[in-house]
């Protein structure tokens, strides 16, 4: 039976719109651990100038809370809304990294490709910083040119797919542009994604992983779901050259 990280949900209560009580959040954290995940970073959104941008110290006593419960270990993230000033707000601990590693979880407006992305990503990592690209198979300008990703790759970005994507929650384009990019070998992550605790995640977990795995082989599903996520966790760097081991394809990006 295979082992899962997450590396990105929205199981704190009260933050974003993810778990809404300290029991939804228990309940998605049993769930998960009763599909084989022992792991998770819980990553609730940071968008600028709205309401989901609770501070580090609320999340902290959440987290806490939870983990007094002993299901499974918890990590402190944010997925953040594309930002300039990103590392200061880092420093200033109004945003977290993936437990406080130099992996940064990021996502995108879904229409409009932000402008420069590929300097954004070089400053990040000329500044140790890396960042995790969330479900680009959801960005529209994804689903009409898939191969954009190799340049997100190149100049130093990680790619994070949602597991969903491959049963169609997010629609046929989403679904399709995430086999693209999972049939070449361009992700780095899955991610869960999952905000509540009636999501169809958990009934359709093991469809999901049967679908995925008809994709790919089964080294490199350990390296997506376990492998990679335990290096956020330990702050190690993933390996320079990410393989798909089905087409044997090589993906450069900067160390």
């Amino acid at each position: 039976m295979n082992k899962f990280i997450d590396v990105h949900n929205h199981l704190l209560y009260g933050i974003d719109d993810g778990s809404q009580s300290e029991n939804e959040s228990l309940e998605i954290l049993k769930k998960l651990k009763e599909l084989g995940f022992t792991q998770v970073i819980a990553t609730p959104h940071y968008i600028e100038g709205t309401s989901y941008n609770a501070d580090n110290y609320k999340k902290t006593e959440i987290i806490k809370t939870l983990l007094d419960k002993n299901i499974l270990n918890i990590y402190l993230g944010n997925e953040v809304y594309i930002l300039n000033d990103l590392i200061e707000n880092i420093e200033n601990n109004k945003i977290y990294s993936l437990n406080g590693s130099k992996y940064v979880l990021i996502e995108f407006s879904f229409t409009s490709k932000p402008l420069d992305l590929e300097k954004y990503i070089f400053n990040l990592r000329n500044k140790n910083i890396i960042p995790i690209i969330a479900h680009p198979e959801r960005y529209v300008y994804v689903q009409d040119n898939y191969e954009i990703v190799k340049d997100w790759i190149k100049y130093g970005a990680l790619l994070q797919g949602n597991y969903e994507s491959i049963n169609g929650k997010y629609g046929k384009n989403a679904k399709n542009t995430f086999k693209k990019i999972l049939g070449s070998g361009y992700y780095h992550f899955l991610g869960t994604d999952v905000h509540k605790e009636n999501s169809s995640f958990f009934n359709n977990f093991p469809s999901i992983v049967k679908d995925i795995k008809k994709e790919i082989t089964e080294e490199y599903f350990e390296t997506i779901t376990y492998s990679n996520p335990k290096k956020i966790i330990n702050n190690e760097d993933i390996d320079e050259v990410n393989t798909n081991f089905k087409a044997n394809k090589k993906i450069w990006f900067f160390k």
